[in-house]
């Protein structure tokens, strides 16, 4: 008996040792990722709307490489220039349509010293021949391949301006013919009274042109927005007194008739009107481009961000596989210690905590998984109806806070990984019930919808189970909105930032989408939308608990991982099964002949896909199989990205576990192929 109490606390003490590294390990893993991650915001959720608003945009938004050819344009850019479809120009150098090739030249030694150009009008020849004036705004972004410095600018017609300016002296008649039809506000002062104004002044700022026929330069300037107001008079008092500092246009806010606030671009000029020196006005309306304007900020922000956020996922895959590893051999041989101390209240009571651990850990590791590149989901046709319930009733036992469910009766079914979907779901929940620690309700509702063709959805068309969690805390400040689904961003002491990360990106992964609104003081809803498919789907009764079935035979084993191995040989052996143990798909061909030339057949194989130095699972299932064409083969892996994990039958296969597994995960999945190899006949 003191042999067994000293073996068991030397047993805790080794455990606390592993608990220990653990915890470095995770701490390691965090830091690794906040440091490549640390000027990331999600732009996975914002990519098809800024794609959306790249086409869609009114004004001509481009990118070139730095020696002037063009990478990608919208279809604005490609009518300025006189083509018929943007192909027309991607792929091809533009420093030839230049009128002044200098113009380019400084436009890109600007960018060389600022980083930014603002409003530089320049001449080109459009396709036809005809002369065209544009205004460009761009910014030199590390938005290439290997963050190399590109081009993404802006373009706006101005040809129309540009003209009427050069036009206005040549004659007092022609020029108000010109101006009354020009879509550009024009307004003359002279002697401090407004002496001229045309029907685009009057769209812009909502009075009529008889209203303001008799206004002076106070009138006028009372439209101009009290913060704007200094900034704008100054500008005229430069412009009256010939001070070289004046700006040639600069914006204002503008306030209308009706209460509208506009933004309007003023430029002007000294002209002789009716025989006397008057000072020529252009307004441009530019509220829409000066909000096109922040989307071109947002936009170059998005392809520099989903650049690191690529790299970002190919971490993530690499470190969670090596980490899954880890956590296979501390799971497995904790789990199988648990069993062993069954009948040692307090050895077991300190093997379960450790078992907590061991599950978060394993939480974070399916966390970085979820938004890792790839990651595609195990997809089984299952009720969703059934999956929020079991979700609410798990995440809510015992608490505080209780689930109001409205569901429809008849709600779609849909395709989706359980194990993920039920992550995603209990991610919402917990953030739900952590918002209102007093108590309440979290209301879940589940309708059934079909979307149509939208241009600024990031949804395809199609049907949809679409949920929504409503909880009733203190909401979210809108500067946190706009981070809520950023990786590592939280707001909690103890929270890991990938809660909501992870639920976003496996949404996306299922082809579908969440989206968060909320106003301080008045709690937040999350909407969720998952594909579906036709027909209510009857709940599945749960799971009952049983004892792991033990088993007799043979069982291959190939892993290039020792800890992996060594846990999965004494879980089988556990189990009732012999484990034959190897490291790669060689090796295990090899042992596989042999025993076959000892008149020896295997029960099942245990394949690991990814073997960095050797032949993987992938590459052996084949071989495998011409020498036992019914062996029931499990494909294993800690990646979440490989096609064979969500389709394992479709690549030789029998089925697939993820790692870490354990004891009563083995034992099942082993029992169902087993079963399954019987029913067609044995090997």
């Amino acid at each position: 008996m003191r042999g067994l109490a000293a073996n068991t606390a030397e047993s805790l003490m080794s455990q606390e040792l592993n608990d220990s590294e653990l915890g470095r390990e995770v701490a390691a893993l965090r830091e690794q990722v906040r440091q490549l991650s640390a000027e990331l915001a999600i732009a996975k959720r914002g990519d098809a709307r800024y794609r959306l608003l790249f086409d869609n945009l009114n004004v001509g938004v481009f990118v070139t490489s730095v020696d002037g050819v063009m990478l990608e344009c919208n279809q604005l850019v490609a009518d300025m220039a006189g083509e018929s479809s943007r192909d027309a120009l991607i792929g091809r150098q533009v420093v030839s349509r230049y009128e002044n090739p200098a113009d380019r030249e400084r436009m890109v030694q600007q960018l060389r010293d600022r980083g930014e150009v603002r409003k530089l009008e320049m001449w080109t020849r459009r396709s036809d021949g005809l002369r065209q004036c544009s205004s460009m705004t761009a910014v030199l972004a590390p938005i290439g391949p290997g963050g190399e410095p590109q081009i993404l600018g802006m373009l706006e017609d101005i040809t129309e301006r540009k003209l009427a300016e050069e036009r206005a002296g040549e004659g007092e008649e022609r020029f108000r013919v010109i101006a009354e039809q020009s879509m550009l506000g024009i307004a003359i002062m002279q002697d401090s009274r407004l002496r001229f104004v045309n029907q685009a002044v009057s769209d812009i700022n909502g009075y009529s042109v008889e209203e303001m026929a008799t206004w002076g330069v106070i009138d006028f300037s009372k439209l101009i927005h009290p913060d704007d107001l200094a900034f704008a008079s100054d500008q005229a008092r430069r412009k009256q007194t010939g001070d070289p500092d004046t700006l040639p246009h600069y914006r204002y806010r503008m306030l209308a008739k009706g209460g509208d606030v506009r933004w309007v671009e003023q430029y002007s000029r000294t002209i002789e009107y009716e025989g006397k020196p008057a000072n020529f006005i252009t307004l441009i309306d530019v509220t829409s481009r000066k909000q096109a304007e922040q989307s071109l900020t947002q936009l170059a922000q998005s392809m520099e961000r989903a650049a690191k956020l690529e790299s970002l996922g190919v971490l993530a895959a690499g470190i969670a596989h090596d980490f899954n590893n880890l956590l296979s051999g501390l799971y497995g041989h904790l789990d199988l210690a648990r069993e062993s101390a069954a009948q040692q209240p307090s050895a077991r009571g300190h093997l379960d905590l450790a078992h907590q651990s061991l599950e978060r850990a394993k939480a974070l590791t399916m966390q970085l998984l979820a938004f890792a590149k790839g990651g595609a989901p195990v997809r089984t046709t299952g009720s969703v109806a059934s999956c929020v319930k079991q979700c609410a009733e798990f995440a809510l036992s015992g608490g505080n806070v209780h689930a109001q469910l409205d569901l429809d009766p008849a709600l779609w079914s849909a395709e989706f990984d359980g194990n993920q979907l039920a992550q995603a779901f209990g991610n919402l929940i917990i953030n739900a019930k952590q918002s209102m620690p007093a108590g309440g309700v979290l209301r879940i509702t589940g309708r059934n919808i079909e979307l149509f063709e939208n241009p600024t959805s990031v949804l395809k068309p199609g049907r949809y189970v679409k949920l929504s969690f409503s909880d009733k805390g203190p909401g979210i400040a809108p500067a946190i909105l706009e981070r809520i689904f950023d990786p590592f961003f939280t707001t909690k002491v103890e929270g890991s930032g990938l809660g909501l990360t992870s639920t976003y990106a496996i949404l996306k992964k299922h082809d579908g989408n969440v989206e968060v609104e909320s106003k301080p003081g008045q709690g937040a809803t999350f909407h969720v939308w998952l594909p579906a498919i036709s027909g209510a789907s009857a709940s599945s009764p749960p799971p009952v608990a049983r004892e792991a079935p033990r088993g007799r035979g043979l069982v291959l084993v190939m892993d290039d991982d020792e800890t992996v191995r060594r846990v999965a040989g004494s879980m089988l052996a556990r189990l009732g099964y012999e484990p034959i143990l190897t490291n790669d798909g060689g090796h295990a061909l090899s042992r596989v002949r042999a025993l076959l030339d000892e008149g020896k057949l295997l029960t099942a194989a245990l394949l690991d896909l990814t073997v960095r130095s050797g032949q993987g699972g992938r590459d052996t299932v084949g071989p495998l199989r011409e020498l036992l064409p019914r062996l029931p083969i499990i494909a294993s892996s800690g990646y979440s990205d490989d096609p064979i994990m969500a389709n394992p039958k479709q690549f030789c296969f029998s089925a697939s576990l993820r790692k870490p597994f354990l004891l009563s995960e083995l034992s099942g999945i082993l029992a169902e192929v087993i079963a399954d190899g019987e029913s067609t006949g044995g090997q």
